[in-house]
């Protein structure tokens, strides 16, 4: 195996952590509403008078909400087929102070060598990582403009991106609505930058 293997970083909810369906079941149960994945379309959407960012940020306080939060379809398996050929890092926004737990969750539902560091949100760039893959755009932007390549998971919160596709990043960019099309484009973009 190589010695010049690309080093791949991940974001935690939206890419590895199906965070959305998760929050959205406690909360239309205490709220008595019926919301759906669809109906974030912003990190503030208001979930029953609620930005949705607080209330998941309230729920981060209940160990066993985070260590039951369900990973994304696909993802455990396509991280260990791209651990093949790359290193893997995860890097997330998440507040510190459940930093442990997450790094749990990820060793129980994703694999068990992968290391978790925190990162401020719009800040992950700094990280060694030459491919980022992550669902908030900012992230995704600033990445790019630092020189790196990205693959936008697809979520409902992320469809306005004509400016990155179609600006002069769209090279180093890629769409994926599923893990098995993330591993495709980081296969691609790992190509690129090689």
């Amino acid at each position: 195996m190589s010695r010049n293997r690309p080093v791949i970083a991940i974001d935690v909810d939206g890419v590895l952590a199906d965070h959305v369906p998760h929050v959205l079941t406690r909360a239309n149960a205490e709220k008595k509403i019926a919301m759906s994945k669809a109906d974030i379309k912003e990190w503030n959407t208001p979930v029953g008078g609620v930005p949705f960012g607080e209330l998941i940020h309230g729920y981060f306080s209940d160990s066993q909400f985070v260590l039951t939060m369900p990973p994304v379809d696909g993802a455990s398996e396509s991280v260990g087929r791209i651990l093949k050929t790359a290193k893997v890092i995860v890097v997330t926004a998440r507040p510190q102070v459940i930093l442990d737990l997450t790094q749990r969750w990820v060793h129980e539902r994703i694999h068990p060598e992968l290391e978790v560091f925190r990162a401020a949100e719009g800040n992950k760039y700094s990280s060694s990582a030459s491919i980022l893959i992550d669902d908030y755009l900012g992230n995704v932007e600033e990445f790019a403009q630092r020189g790196g390549a990205a693959v936008i998971f697809d979520q409902p919160w992320n469809q306005d991106r004509s400016h990155l596709l179609g600006g002069r990043y769209h090279a180093r960019l890629a769409v994926a609505a599923t893990w098995i099309e993330a591993e495709k484009a980081v296969s691609r973009l790992s190509g690129q930058i090689a």
